[in-house]
């Protein structure tokens, strides 16, 4: 539901996941983020294999985030 100002969102569980992912640039750096922390690290494996690198997850997730009194987006 709610998201990062300005986020591109992917289902890492989706059948069309590497697909989409591999559509985004690898070089540029990325912060992974989901509800709570957790899926962000499968994420960040998935994406690392297919090559992106500079990959940054974030500890506590969208839950952590808010609670910091960060910006979001519904």
């Amino acid at each position: 539901e709610d998201h990062l100002p300005g986020a591109i969102n992917l289902d890492v569980e989706a059948e069309d996941f590497p697909a989409k992912a591999a559509a985004l640039q690898k070089a540029r750096t990325d912060l992974v983020i989901d509800q709570a922390g957790r899926r962000s690290i499968v994420t960040c494996e998935k994406l690392g294999a297919q090559g992106f690198t500079n990959l940054f997850n974030l500890p506590g997730g969208m839950n952590a985030w808010m609670q910091a009194g960060k910006p979001v987006e519904k």
